[in-house]
């Protein structure tokens, strides 16, 4: 999926600050260890009301979405690597476990999103300077970082702003985008073959297949 400039150029723009940020928080810090206690990037959140990212939400719908992360893949893999693939890439980590993207929990209003860089990132529009566009095709983190960054989206975001937001992770290139957006918006038409983990028949957890991803689970 390339998603045209039109729609995106905000969203690009961000997410270049983003990484530009992060990359400067990177190099003050000599460590190479996975951090699990707290998210791999140590980016800004960026905070958004584009139309693009939906309407309006309920604050508790997002705070449920969150419990869904946490009840599935976070209770499954909690501080397993993950190489986490963007569509069509294949996996290159032999010591990480991989996963597709995008992947949205959902509650009702509100939805949680992991989408590579390149899933977003026009054919054609990576700046000068920036990292090669296929580092973003692929990144590696655990979904123990990846509830803490979005904790932090919901923090600063949803509870102290009422707005969808996004920040970046990954102990690579800080190429995994983990975003909030509204149901019904824009973004989740645009991502509707993604892995969608939301309540199944009101009741208990389970997965609604993307099309082309074999990992879901009923």
């Amino acid at each position: 999926m390339t998603p045209t400039k039109k729609y995106f150029a905000a969203i690009i723009s961000t997410l270049a600050l983003l990484i530009q940020s992060s990359s400067i928080n990177a190099a003050s810090n000599s460590s190479n260890t996975l951090p699990t206690q707290k998210p791999n990037h140590a980016a800004p959140t960026h905070c958004t009301e584009y139309w693009q990212y939906g309407s309006d939400f309920l604050a508790e719908h997002c705070s449920l979405a969150l419990s869904l992360l946490q009840e599935t893949d976070v209770a499954a893999f909690t501080t397993t690597r993950i190489e986490f693939l963007a569509p069509g890439a294949s996996p290159t980590e032999t010591t990480a476990l991989s996963l597709k993207t995008p992947r949205k929990y959902s509650y009702d209003t509100c939805i949680i999103a992991l989408a590579l860089i390149d899933t977003v990132w026009p054919e054609g529009d990576v700046p000068v300077g920036l990292l090669p566009r296929d580092d973003w095709r692929r990144e590696v983190s655990t979904f123990a970082s990846l509830e803490l960054a979005a904790k932090q989206v919901l923090k600063e975001c949803v509870a102290l702003r009422h707005s969808f937001g996004l920040t970046i992770d990954g102990e690579n290139e800080h190429a995994l985008g983990v975003f909030v957006w509204g149901s019904g918006s824009w973004l989740d038409e645009e991502f509707s073959a993604a892995v969608d983990v939301r309540l199944v028949n009101g009741t208990g957890l389970g997965y609604k297949t993307g099309v082309g991803d074999d990992d879901a689970r009923e």
